[in-house]
């Protein structure tokens, strides 16, 4: 891992950990890995959701491949909402694997007209921030085109643009709108610095030409690559994911430091990072606030499935329905959009993982009703004691609900394994379900939660990503 991604304190107790976990559920991907049969447990992943398995990722190849994404959302307000007038926009873009070619995706999904593209160029940084290597200045074409129109609603992809991308690079895009625009569709914290220029600076190597900053991404929802992978993994999640909280231009996110350990992989068996979080986004709600997004299940056939060659998603999504105002915290109905996502990401031939929700100061607030019968409630009493795992315990999963919420008995076939950290402590389940061995013989003794309820048992501690993430304690896999 580089040395300036140095985590603050409040990361290292859980980044560590956090990442492994998910590079276990990311590797399937690569059936260049020698792929787990669809009932083992793949040790170190994030809680999935005990759903049937997903068709086999697809094979490596030579072909397209996403590395950079980011997740758009409905301009509302400020200059989102304004738009722009002859401006360029030169924005950089991290990029996991690097490639010999590459192609941009533009975005006027939310425009409430078309969008008129005047100009577009791709090229490598330069000396200072915001500078680019003129000698990597390349033109972007669309259908062999200098400019383009994006429909209202629609997004558009470029024509290959002949340039190598490093692995754990960076790229500048400098994009001209004649304009006026209207409604922007944007992604709105980028937590990487943007230029804005008055008329068409694309060309331009300097970013004294630029007199203005964001800290947003505008028109852009993509990046792909042309070199041997294993396919890509889509992290559908909030703030958490999106990396709010941390530093600005850092790269410090945590799928960020996931592709850190993706890049020590041979060639073949690496795979495009895409970060699809949103700050502030819920599984079924719309955002509270301007940039926090449709709904996961509204935006989930945008942000994962049609994603470039993507095999695998994983899912970090629910604990904003749970804590924020207008609050949806059923468990059978956060358990039931789960189980959209895993079905429809299914038919579409991918592997959905899912992350644990964290602690929050949910129960806190009197939602303490939204635990599934048959657990205890704390109400009036002293919190419970919680007890430090050995790290020789045999973990347990969370048995695939029903519908209706209901937990049903385990069956044969589903095997778990949960990362155990040694210091971190433990809440005291509350269910009397348990994980079974492939031959159906009850193994372990640690009761099972379902995994929308997590958050309404697990006590009035709180959860961001400033001040580290709780769910490593938590952590369970059940793939089927």
């Amino acid at each position: 891992m580089p040395p300036s991604r140095s985590l603050p304190r409040s990361f290292r107790r859980w980044a560590g950990l956090l990442t492994a976990a998910a590079a276990g559920a990311a590797l399937m991907a690569g059936a260049t890995l020698a792929e787990p049969p669809a009932d083992a447990a793949v040790p170190g992943t994030p809680a999935a959701v005990d759903a049937p398995a997903a068709p086999a990722a697809p094979a490596a190849s030579s072909g397209w491949v996403g590395t950079w994404a980011t997740a758009v959302a409905r301009p509302v307000s400020g200059q989102a909402l304004a738009g722009f007038t002859d401006a360029t926009i030169r924005q950089r873009l991290h990029v996991s694997v690097g490639g010999s070619q590459s192609r941009l995706r533009l975005s006027n999904v939310y425009g409430a007209q078309p969008l008129v593209v005047g100009a577009v160029t791709l090229a490598l940084p330069g000396a200072n921030p915001g500078d680019v290597d003129p000698a990597t200045l390349r033109p972007v074409t669309f259908s062999g085109e200098a400019g383009v129109t994006v429909p209202a609603g629609a997004e558009l992809v470029s024509d290959p643009v002949m340039l190598r991308i490093p692995d754990d690079g960076d790229v500048i895009v400098s994009l001209h709108v004649p304009g006026p625009t209207g409604p922007a569709t944007y992604h709105a914290a980028a937590h990487s610095t943007g230029w804005i220029a008055t008329g068409d600076r694309t060309a331009s190597p300097a970013v004294s030409a630029f007199g203005q900053t964001t800290t947003s991404f505008w028109f852009l929802d993509g990046l792909d690559v042309r070199g041997a992978t294993s396919g890509a993994v889509v992290f559908l999640g909030d703030s958490i994911t999106d990396g709010s909280g941390s530093t600005r231009d850092a790269n410090r996110r945590w799928p960020d430091y996931l592709a850190d350990r993706m890049l020590a992989l041979p060639r073949p068996q690496r795979f495009g990072i895409l970060n699809a979080g949103i700050g502030g986004n819920r599984l079924l709600l719309h955002a509270n606030s301007a940039g926090q997004g449709d709904n996961a299940l509204a935006r989930f056939d945008r942000d994962a499935l049609t994603q470039t060659a993507a095999g695998t998603v994983v899912v970090f999504e629910g604990v904003n329905d749970i804590q924020q105002p207008n609050s949806q915290y059923d468990p059978s109905k956060l358990i039931a959009a789960y189980e959209q996502i895993i079905e429809r990401g299914h038919d579409q031939g991918m592997r959905v993982v899912g992350a644990t929700i964290g602690p929050s100061r949910a129960g806190a607030r009197g939602r303490r009703s939204a635990r599934p019968s048959g657990s205890p409630s704390t109400s009036g009493s002293a919190p419970r004691a919680r007890s430090t795992p050995s790290s020789t315990s045999t973990p347990s999963c969370a048995t695939p609900p029903t519908r209706s919420g209901s937990v049903p008995s385990t069956t044969p076939g589903t095997t778990c394994t949960r990362a155990t950290p040694a210091t971190r402590p433990w809440p005291t389940p509350s269910s009397s379900q348990s994980c079974r061995r492939d031959d159906g013989d009850s193994t372990s003794s640690r009761p099972a939660r379902p995994m929308a309820a997590a958050t309404a048992s697990s006590g009035p501690r709180p959860m961001n990503a400033r001040q580290g993430i709780a769910m490593a304690n938590t952590m369970t896999t059940c793939v089927r």
